[in-house]
């Protein structure tokens, strides 16, 4: 199936948000503010935590907190009321067109 150009830009911007989101979850092991609790898991920030860390994944973290996720919910919202007005306008031509026959 061929995307139109329209959408194409779309398709782009959600597969950087997605490598993103695969980034943003792979880096939270070596975030300075990481902690593993073995005696009560649910207290822990992740899964697996290293003792290797760097303060760079923490601005990246949080840019990331701030930003995919809004992005993510608008590209989502904006396509969906991108596709529901065009079926709106194709649906106000067929109209049109009948009312003309």
């Amino acid at each position: 199936m061929a995307t139109s150009n329209k959408t194409l830009w779309i398709n782009y911007l959600r597969s950087i948000i997605t490598v993103m989101v695969v980034a943003h979850h792979a880096s939270l092991a070596y975030t300075t503010f990481a902690r593993f609790d073995k005696e009560i898991y649910i207290n822990s920030t992740n899964a697996i935590v290293d003792h290797k860390r760097w303060v760079g994944l923490d601005v990246f973290q949080n840019f990331n907190d701030v930003f995919f996720m809004s992005l993510m919910f608008l590209i989502t919202f904006a396509a969906t009321m991108l596709l529901s007005w065009l079926a709106s306008a194709l649906l106000r031509n067929i109209k049109v067109i009948r009312t003309y026959l």
